[in-house]
């Protein structure tokens, strides 16, 4: 929580000395010299946060970090990743039985493309590392958890203690089928087969899933509109757009973005496969088709040039 706290200051430039000198006055902490220089402050700052007391912490940690006490409090007792997960992407863990951990690396794969990380254990782990302690860090900053039940899903005793982990900690959780149900009180809900279902269509469940979840959304139509910003083939482009269509509406924002994303790239705007599936999607949300090019953005040298053309001209 230190860490935390001393990063955040120093980033940015939002914290003025003024503002540290408040902000310890107060927790009823000792104050810095407001003549130190910014590299003196910050470490002077580091100093005194480092020798309060828990409760004391805990109350500049979340103000630093605009959040509620009761959040700052969970967050000191979830550990750091350790590099477990990929900066910025959605953090799934994808809980399954050891015979199926080649199928369900390919869901992870999938979801990749779109700035979703699923944890695979075993695939994902990091070597010359404790691995259940690696799994135990994973559960404990997962955001979201998803058990693939295949039949051996159920008399693994790793996958019910996960399971129970993340419905512990209250994380989203979503179960998918393939050949059997799940036991214990998940067995009230009912939820959808993967049966015969290629990785990438379980890729595309799990995917509306964590968009119908409003707290991943803003990310996974991010994901979605780099994946198809960089799609490399017509191919690639088409799959992208499935997913996108798959959303089955946006905001008017993330239309926009769409827009700008189909011109971007000429393997979305030039292919045949991408356009029969965007065309119908823009057309059934009442959106033009093709939808306008973006104006294009004016550089200084630009206005320079224009400016220098009006000038020269007669009429000025």
């Amino acid at each position: 929580m230190i860490r935390k706290i001393v990063e955040r200051v120093e980033d940015g430039g939002l914290w003025s000395t003024t503002s540290l000198i408040i902000l310890l006055q107060q927790y009823g902490l000792e104050s810095i010299d407001p003549q130190r220089d910014p590299a003196g402050r910050e470490t002077e700052f580091a100093r005194i946060v480092g020798g309060a007391a828990d409760e004391t912490l805990i109350g500049v940690y979340a103000t630093v970090l605009d959040i509620d006490e009761e959040q700052a409090l969970s967050g000191a007792l979830v550990p750091d990743d350790h590099g477990l997960w990929n900066d910025g992407q959605v953090r799934v863990f994808l809980s399954h039985s050891a015979t199926e951990r080649e199928f369900v690396a390919e869901v992870s794969n999938e979801l990749a493309v779109v700035g979703v990380h699923g944890f695979v254990a075993h695939e994902t782990m990091q070597i010359e590392r404790p691995w259940q302690a690696q799994i135990e860090v994973a559960l404990r900053t997962a955001e979201a958890f998803v058990g693939l039940v295949h039949p051996r899903f159920n008399e693994s005793a790793w996958c019910q203690q996960e399971l129970g982990w993340a419905n512990g900690r209250g994380l989203p959780c979503f179960l998918v089928r393939f050949g059997a149900n799940p036991d214990g009180f998940a067995a009230s809900t009912q939820w959808p087969s993967g049966a015969k279902r290629s990785a990438r269509q379980v890729a595309h469940e799990i995917l509306a899933w964590l968009e119908r979840t409003t707290d991943f959304t803003d990310r996974i139509v991010e994901g979605l509109m780099k994946a198809l910003e960089t799609a490399s083939d017509y191919y690639s482009a088409e799959a992208a757009a499935k997913r996108v269509v798959a959303l089955g509406s946006l905001t008017e924002t993330s239309w926009g973005a769409l827009a700008r994303t189909y011109w971007a790239n000429d393997q979305v705007h030039g292919g045949v496969l991408p356009t029969r599936v965007l065309q119908p999607f823009f057309q059934k949300n009442g959106k033009s088709w093709p939808p306008p090019k973006p104006l294009p953005r004016l550089t200084p040298r630009s206005v320079d040039v224009r400016a220098t053309a009006l000038s020269s001209d007669p009429l000025f």
